[in-house]
């Protein structure tokens, strides 16, 4: 199943996307969607609940390393554990 990352628009309020969109290692859009960035707070949190959750059986995700780098900095934010440990594999 493909799933779209949450986003936020150009000011900073959740964007609901009509589809997926392609974001830089800063976490912006690439053309056409320059004014949205990656929501690293509410993607992390998502991947979080997803990799724990007993029932949702989630065997890979598949994320582009710019984009893991930025969800893992915001679980060592958090200083986060479990569901970050699960990401990292």
């Amino acid at each position: 199943m493909d799933i779209a990352f949450y986003m936020l628009d150009a000011s900073d309020r959740p964007y609901a996307p009509y589809g997926f969109a392609i974001f830089d290692r800063h976490g912006h859009g690439t053309a056409p969607n320059e004014a949205l960035h990656f929501d690293d707070r509410r993607n992390y949190e998502f991947l979080a609940r997803l990799v724990t959750v007993p029932d949702a059986w989630v065997q890979n995700v598949f994320v582009a390393n710019t984009l893991k780098v930025r969800i893992l900095s915001e679980a060592s934010r958090r200083r986060a554990s479990g569901g970050s440990r699960a990401l990292r594999r």
